[in-house]
């Protein structure tokens, strides 16, 4: 609060999920970057390149990502991962075939990591910037994916902002809403999902998966201890009691979080503030 864009737009980096519709991703990537840029300059004032440079870190989605035919997924997250390298990503994180099955062994994380480093340095595509440039598909989609945002954002304006959107209900409608057309398309077969409601197999494809170590949670609960038993137990009440403050008096609360962590205070001591002083959100049901 109090500051210019100019003063930390630079900081700012925005996260997305890649999902399997492959010039569409590409497409979106495009057209956010431009949007982000613009609204740094006309809404918020900035006036400097590096203010209005668009920092983006793209994963590759795992909701798309199977338990049936699990290997599939290594075709998936690979296409994934190119369509937000064309899309004009700067960093790139790839999920691992296995993730619907649970968390990935280091077999099949070490696979994702192979995917992405076959792009770098086998494809030839870092080799120029915005390769699909110019097409004349990618850019009709880029340019349905701008109108389509900058509707939103009027649509979200008109109602008076995000937060105003969030009590509405907006958002959640909306995610609702897509899943819901999603699965009604998978569950027909109009949408085909590979292994799931085509090309089914009744040979199964066994992959190993990651087992917990049991004595993991005593390990960590037992460090956490230790660290509250060394820790200045005065100086986190104060600061946390500060925190508290802040919030209730709407504040900006960063420079309070700042001295908590100093102290050792835990993430859950300082949610714990957070949810005394501003509840819990708890999403409405979705009526369609």
């Amino acid at each position: 609060r109090g500051m210019k864009i100019d003063d930390f737009g630079h900081v700012i980096e925005l996260h997305f999920c890649t999902e399997m519709d492959f010039f569409e991703e590409v497409a979106k990537y495009r057209a956010v970057r431009k949007v982000w840029t613009r609204l740094v300059r006309e809404r918020f004032g900035g006036t400097t390149e590096r203010a209005q440079h668009f920092r983006l870190h793209a994963a590759t989605s795992g909701r798309p990502l199977t338990a049936q035919q699990p290997l599939n997924n290594i075709a998936r997250i690979t296409l994934q991962a190119l369509a937000q390298i064309l899309g004009g990503c700067e960093q790139t994180r790839t999920a691992s075939f296995d993730e619907a099955l649970g968390i990935p062994t280091q077999e099949a994380a070490r696979t994702s990591i192979r995917a992405n480093q076959i792009i770098a340095y086998e494809s030839g595509v870092p080799d120029t910037v915005d390769p699909l440039g110019g097409s004349y598909y990618v850019e009709h989609l880029t340019l349905e994916y701008e109108r389509r945002i900058d509707a939103i954002i009027r649509q979200v304006d008109a109602m008076g902002g995000s937060l105003a959107a969030v009590r509405d209900g907006f958002f959640q409608r909306a995610l609702s809403q897509g899943a819901y057309r999603e699965a009604c398309a998978i569950e027909s077969g109009e949408q085909v999902v590979v292994g799931v409601n085509r090309f089914q197999s009744e040979e199964g494809q066994p992959v190993p998966t990651f087992k917990v170590d049991p004595g993991a949670a005593e390990r960590q609960i037992a460090k956490l201890q230790a660290v509250r038993a060394r820790r200045d137990a005065a100086a986190v009440a104060r600061t946390l009691e500060v925190l508290r403050g802040d919030c209730k008096a709407g504040r900006n609360v960063m420079p309070a979080i700042v001295e908590c962590v100093k102290v050792y205070a835990t993430i859950g001591e300082i949610a714990d503030v957070w949810r005394d002083a501003f509840g819990v959100y708890v999403p409405e049901s979705v009526r369609f």
